[in-house]
């Protein structure tokens, strides 16, 4: 069964077509996202989403982190889909956000509807930043979405040694890095994905959530963005998959 990509905005939102399954994941494609306060971080996609009315057909929202670029409530209440699939700590704002959706604990749950198996990698953190990835496996390939990165621990390789050869790994590439006190390295960067690279031992590594956003505000004030060098990562570059447009690619099956 063919392993199907699109994205929706040039940051992190997707459209992912797997196992009989179509999802939109962390869709945020109208309108700046707002974390905290206006005053604190407000951003802006650089390159236009798809609108609404273009995008493809879908069954499922998937949620992956808590944080309003990916849990976005003005592009979810345009949606307003059936059901979502997200962690529980996200489902008290989501309840609001879409009263009448069905939601599903991604996290404690493995999720299976048709070939489609949704494993969580959940972070350990209690505290903010709280980052955690997504494996999707239709049972010939799978997905790693870490569109924060992470760093395995033994459970979270066990998972991993349980699912599908990886066709493709989505994360960052470039490092955004923030003070210590606003949750450090926000993006690990290339130097910072080889632990989970080394786990997952993907076949291709797709870029996502690099964008070149639009901010204002104290976050984009103090961030420090270190872009990604092929040069000194030539085992990274050798798997890059250039995903530069909004054109659907077929990765497995």
């Amino acid at each position: 069964m063919a392993v199907t990509v699109q994205r929706l905005s040039m940051d992190s939102s997707w459209w992912i077509s797997i196992g009989g399954v179509r999802l939109l994941v962390d869709p945020w494609l109208i309108g700046p996202e707002v974390d905290y306060a206006r005053w604190f971080n407000t951003q802006w996609h650089a390159t236009p989403p798809v609108p609404l009315d273009a995008l493809p057909t879908w069954d499922v929202v998937l949620i992956s982190q808590k944080y309003p670029d990916h849990l976005h409530a003005e592009t979810l209440r345009s949606l307003d889909p059936e059901e979502v699939w997200a962690p529980g700590h996200t489902h008290a704002a989501l309840g609001r956000i879409l009263p009448r959706a069905t939601l599903r604990d991604a996290r404690r749950e493995v999720i299976r509807r048709g070939e489609l198996t949704v494993r969580w990698l959940a972070s350990r953190r209690r505290i903010d930043p709280i980052y955690e990835a997504v494996v999707l496996d239709d049972g010939t390939d799978s997905i790693v979405l870490a569109p924060h990165g992470l760093v395995p621990d033994a459970d979270h390789r066990g998972i991993l040694a349980e699912c599908s050869s990886c066709v493709a790994l989505l994360a960052p590439l470039r490092r955004y890095q923030l003070p210590a006190v606003l949750g450090g390295a926000v993006a690990p960067g290339a130097q910072g994905l080889g632990p989970l690279v080394e786990a997952v031992e993907p076949r291709w590594i797709v870029s996502t959530h690099d964008e070149d956003k639009r901010g204002t505000g104290l976050v984009p004030r103090l961030a420090r963005v270190t872009p990604f060098d092929p040069a000194a990562h030539p085992k990274f570059a050798s798997r890059l998959y250039e995903v530069p447009d909004y054109s659907p690619r077929c990765l497995g099956g």
